[in-house]
């Protein structure tokens, strides 16, 4: 039961990733991006607050002392790049934007070993 679990939320955070750049395609004629951007994390702070407040039960007061921490990678990580792919989206198809995207493992390898002189392996 629990492989079968595991296959279906792994399935279902596929579909939830591409639905966001074929839903925003959509969107993104009726709204600016910082709209889409804004009201997409708005519902997910009322829905995820309390998830993690009831199953995961963090220590809220360690929470608050990291908060100028956790603003700036929220700002720099999960906000600006929803704005950009809504940005990018109003320019490029839904397709074209995920094809952008999914060449973001190899940059990243790319820029680790050009600036941060990481060693490269083929091996796993």
């Amino acid at each position: 039961m629990k492989k079968y679990s595991v296959l279906l939320f792994l399935v279902l955070a596929n579909l939830f990733w591409a639905g966001n750049y074929v839903f925003g395609q959509y969107l993104v004629v009726e709204m600016s991006p910082l709209q889409m951007t804004f009201f997409r994390w708005l519902i997910a702070v009322f829905l995820l607050v309390p998830l993690a407040h009831f199953i995961e039960r963090p220590n809220w007061k360690s929470v608050w002392k990291e908060w100028k921490t956790l603003l700036v990678l929220a700002v720099l990580g999960i906000i600006s790049y929803n704005f950009l792919l809504y940005e990018a989206l109003q320019y490029t198809t839904s397709l074209n934007a995920a094809l952008v995207n999914s060449i973001n493992p190899a940059v990243i390898v790319l820029f680790s070993v050009l600036f941060l002189k990481e060693k490269f392996s083929l091996k796993i």
